[in-house]
């Protein structure tokens, strides 16, 4: 599980938000589902989705541990940068 607080530390770094777009694009090849199943599933519209595959959303807990539910995938590491 994916504690809030590392969440919002963590997502602030550009390399942080990029391996989660990148986790994202990898977990949907892998699963096979469209984006707009994706969002129906986890609570989000087909929009919100591609605006977090392209950088133009800020990604929260919720979102990101709701999608790996969904997926049935871990979360992504997301730890500090070297």
């Amino acid at each position: 599980m994916v504690k809030d607080c590392d969440i919002k530390i963590h997502l602030s770094d550009p390399m942080a938000r990029r391996r989660c777009q990148q986790w994202l694009r990898d977990s949907i090849d892998k699963v096979g589902i469209t984006q707009a199943e994706l969002g129906r599933r986890v609570g989000l519209d087909r929009d919100q989705v591609n605006r977090l595959l392209n950088g133009k959303r800020r990604w929260d807990a919720d979102t990101l541990e709701g999608i790996a539910r969904t997926l049935r995938v871990p979360p992504p590491d997301i730890g500090a940068t070297a």
